[in-house]
């Protein structure tokens, strides 16, 4: 790993866990991922200049300060991107922006997320609530829990033969479910 990477994953990692303590919310390695991911690793314009790791628009409901940017996008079921400018959610730390994060996730939709302690269960459920518009999100959440063993950050470590089976089936192509299942048994 990168110093930026490790300088990261010791900034968030401990907030992550003190929000799951406290709120039993979102488990701390989804936490941790979709903050890597959303923010760059702390290094994104969004992240840098409104201390927003997730990428959480501002809508009518958010009272606080908005910063505007340019973002990507997806159509549902598209994986073609469009850019387009929206009002996102400003904080004044990142402290706040995870607690903000986990707020913005007991909202109905995301039932699937809230005090689920199985990461793959919580991607998936990320995915499945469109938190995110890309086509791979949560596959891509799980390799960087995986990639970066985010998990041992959970209260419950995962049981990794149920991982293999949810990875091989998230693949439509068997060689590719083949290859992450041989990654996965590597760890």
């Amino acid at each position: 790993m990168k110093q930026n990477q490790i300088d990261f994953l010791n900034k968030i990692a401990p907030m992550a866990v003190a929000d799951w303590n406290k709120n039993h919310i979102v488990i701390p390695s989804i936490t941790i991922a979709q903050g890597l991911r959303e923010s760059g690793w702390g290094g994104s314009v969004l992240a840098v200049n409104a201390n927003n790791l997730f990428g959480i628009k501002a809508d009518n409901s958010w009272k606080g300060r908005i910063y505007n940017k340019v973002s990507g996008e997806y159509k549902s079921g598209s994986t073609v991107e469009y850019k387009q400018a929206s009002d996102f959610r400003a904080y004044d730390n990142w402290s706040q922006g995870i607690e903000d994060h986990s707020k913005f996730l007991t909202k109905a939709r995301y039932a699937g997320v809230k005090g689920q302690t199985d990461f793959t269960f919580a991607a998936h459920a990320l995915k499945m609530a469109n938190y995110a518009t890309g086509p791979y999100y949560s596959l891509h959440l799980v390799q960087d829990i995986l990639d970066y063993k985010l998990y041992k950050y959970d209260p419950i470590q995962p049981n990794f033969e149920a991982i293999y089976r949810v990875q091989t089936n998230a693949f439509s192509q068997k060689e590719n479910g083949e290859k992450e299942v041989n990654k996965f048994r590597a760890l």
